[in-house]
């Protein structure tokens, strides 16, 4: 899988990408917890930074989350613009991430290990090799929305900027009963 992954041509993205957090979250501060991209950092540490291409896609990813919580958090959520500047992005689409050994049939699954558990699923380990590979940030289909996710890696070579172009404040509980 490595070596597949190697022989992708990265791309430099410019562009805006949304993040949808709590309250009082840094909007540009990496994740160690692990996820969909990203094993646990009790299994290896890859720290990440999720966004979506669009606004209702950062919406429906963090409310998914929120939605599985008990009890229910019933706080608004943040929604921030970013602006991202990064020299070395793949794109990985539901055709190349099957030839990756990702079963896009169970996609939407949160079939992916958590804090304190192993082996890291198909796409954890994806991300943990692009990660290794210096690779910047991965392109992917979203989960939870009709779109496409950006998922940034802190590496410690990365070319990477981030800048907040403004937040507002958006009540996710409306956005799954509408």
């Amino acid at each position: 899988m490595v070596d597949k992954l190697a022989e992708l041509t990265p791309r430099r993205f410019e562009g805006e990408v949304w993040r949808a957090t709590r309250l009082n979250q840094d909007p540009i501060a990496f994740s160690y917890n692990g996820g969909r991209w990203a094993p646990p950092s009790s299994y290896q540490s890859v720290p990440v930074l999720y966004t979506s291409m669009e606004r209702q896609g950062a919406i429906a990813e963090v409310s998914s989350w929120l939605s599985m919580l008990v009890p229910r958090p019933t706080k608004p959520i943040v929604v921030h613009r970013l602006l991202i500047r990064a020299t070395d992005v793949v794109t990985l689409d539901a055709r190349a991430l099957t030839g990756l050994g990702v079963d896009f049939e169970r996609f939407t699954e949160r079939s992916y290990a958590a804090m304190g558990e192993e082996p890291p699923s198909r796409t954890q380990e994806i991300g943990a090799a692009l990660s290794f590979l210096g690779i910047d940030g991965v392109i992917v289909p979203s989960a939870r929305w009709r779109g496409s996710n950006l998922i940034l890696f802190d590496n410690f070579d990365n070319q990477i900027e981030i800048d907040d172009q403004g937040s507002e404040q958006v009540d996710w509980l409306r956005f799954l009963d509408p």
